[in-house]
């Protein structure tokens, strides 16, 4: 085999873990979770819970949550103390 069909065969090989590397990074920015409760930092009663739409930033990977009027806040995955949302129907 010539040095040229070993390169052309090489970049077969890492197709598919291109498309992998692509579908992580891309995946969650595309995906959004309804009617999520999130509770951030040590506060854990009823007033503190935050509602909304949860999904993830597609370049900071923070989770940005989207409430009822519009507003959306932007935190790390750090921050959470407890996250729930219903189940899939």
């Amino acid at each position: 085999m010539t040095t040229e069909k070993r390169s052309g065969m090489a970049k077969w090989w890492l197709l598919p873990w291109a498309i992998l590397a692509l579908i992580w990074f891309v995946a969650p920015a595309l995906t959004t979770t309804e009617n999520a409760t999130v509770f951030i930092g040590d506060c854990m009663e009823p007033e503190c819970a935050l509602n909304g739409d949860l999904s993830v930033g597609l370049f900071t990977r923070d989770y940005e949550l989207t409430q009822a009027d519009g507003t959306v806040i932007s935190f790390s995955p750090d921050s959470v103390n407890l996250m729930s949302w219903p189940a899939p129907k």
